[in-house]
């Protein structure tokens, strides 16, 4: 038996949401910048490195798989609450299952079997291509549960999409070099336009939900568009060595996938 709704979104989320689901991520996001913070001082003061060290993908993860299993409780607590319509029960599965293929992304994006320079002979960290068969399909999974559950209409979010698209294929084209292999642009390029619609599914996060909750959901989806786009200028075709940006792509895209797997719980909470 759930507890009688109210009209006051916050007290029904101090009735009926379970503290952890906000609390875990916290604390997850917490100790995900602690940990690249000191591996940021490390590099800056040269008394230690922890760029490319197994230990530092085995701990990041561990956060990862924390911040799954908190995405598995959203999505237990969204089907036995008893407030939650048919849209948010869809919402959260695909709301998971991007989590778990984005996470897969991260395992590959760990490169614990030191692949380099697998298609030719610029692209040095290949391994965020074979990332990319994973990140893709993630994110548009993702971008379908916020197609169906978002209130505003289709025909404008069909031109944000475009718009959006359209940005992140001519910021590609401006960052892409010259000699890289025809299969790493078509699948980087791809990825690319994908990527930047997460700014779109942002706007129509934020103006469907205007309410704290959905401005941070809204602003994960944000996240996720810059932390590619800082992995993409720097490191994939980046010149030059910038310890430094991954780390700092990793807090970025920590938040991110800790604030837009809060998207189930928006909508139970918000959108009965």
């Amino acid at each position: 038996m759930s507890v009688p709704l109210s009209n006051n979104p916050a007290a029904v989320s101090s009735h009926l949401l379970p503290k952890g689901i906000w609390i875990i991520p916290v604390l997850l996001v917490a100790a995900s910048m602690m940990l690249e913070g000191s591996a940021l001082f490390g590099a800056a003061t040269q008394r230690f490195v922890w760029q490319g060290s197994v230990w530092l993908g085995v701990v990041e993860m561990v956060l990862i798989g924390a911040l799954l299993m908190n995405g598995i409780r959203i999505r237990e607590w969204v089907k036995s609450a008893g407030i939650a319509g048919p849209k948010a029960h869809r919402a959260t599965d695909l709301c998971l299952f991007s989590l778990i293929l984005c996470a897969l992304g991260d395992l590959v994006n760990r490169n614990f079997s030191g692949t380099y320079f697998a298609y030719d002979d610029i692209i040095e960290h290949s391994y965020l291509v074979d990332s990319v068969w994973f990140f893709l399909p993630g994110y548009s999974v993702y971008l379908l549960a916020a197609w169906q559950t978002t209130r505003l209409p289709s025909a404008l979010k069909a031109v944000s999409l475009v718009v959006a698209g359209g940005a992140g294929l001519v910021s590609f084209l401006g960052m892409v070099l010259p000699q890289t292999s025809e299969y790493i642009v078509a699948v980087t390029g791809l990825y690319a336009v994908v990527i930047t619609t997460m700014v779109a599914v942002a706007f129509w996060i934020a103006l469907s939900w205007r309410h704290p909750l959905g401005y941070l959901v809204a602003g994960g989806a944000a996240l996720a568009s810059v932390a590619d786009a800082i992995i993409g200028q720097f490191w994939l075709y980046g010149h030059g060595y910038y310890p430094a940006v991954a780390h700092i792509n990793w807090i970025v895209y920590f938040l991110s996938q800790a604030l837009i797997q809060q998207l189930p719980v928006l909508l139970a909470l918000h959108d009965r």
